[in-house]
């Protein structure tokens, strides 16, 4: 079993059912829709799930995972206010906190890093990178 796919429906999940981030009007999406243009077609501000990176972490007596977990927020105000509050409420919900993921134990669950640069015009993106530590159950 993989562990890819269990921890992007939990993050999604979680994200999704969150009243702060619905409250600051972020939308969550797996792949955020595109347009012929390959133009995003979803209201700003919002955060998607990236790119999960899955490396072994196998013991004596189990099977494990360490992954990066990548998620990407947007806004279109022009400012670094709005993307860095998403990044802010994203550290809460996830740093050192309990996800359940289907099929495995969470071991540790940090923040690794995260950033905000201008992408174009006013779109800002921010990347915050969470280690997930997981034995499969």
């Amino acid at each position: 079993m993989s562990v890819e796919w269990p921890l992007q429906v939990a993050l999604f999940q979680l994200l999704s059912a969150d009243v702060t981030l619905a409250g600051l009007s972020v939308e969550v999406h797996d792949v955020p829709p595109e347009g012929e243009n390959e133009d995003v077609t979803v209201a700003y501000p919002y955060v998607a799930v990236g790119a999960l990176v899955a490396n072994e972490w196998d013991t004596a007596s189990g099977t494990g995972f360490d992954v990066i977990a990548r998620l990407h927020s947007r806004s279109d105000t022009g400012s670094f206010k709005e993307c860095r509050a998403i990044q802010a409420r994203l550290y809460d919900l996830l740093h050192r906190q309990p996800l359940v993921v289907a099929g495995f134990n969470l071991t540790s669950l940090k923040r690794e890093s995260s950033f905000c640069e201008r992408e174009s015009g006013r779109i800002i993106h921010g990347v915050c990178e969470f280690r997930a530590l997981l034995e499969k159950t």
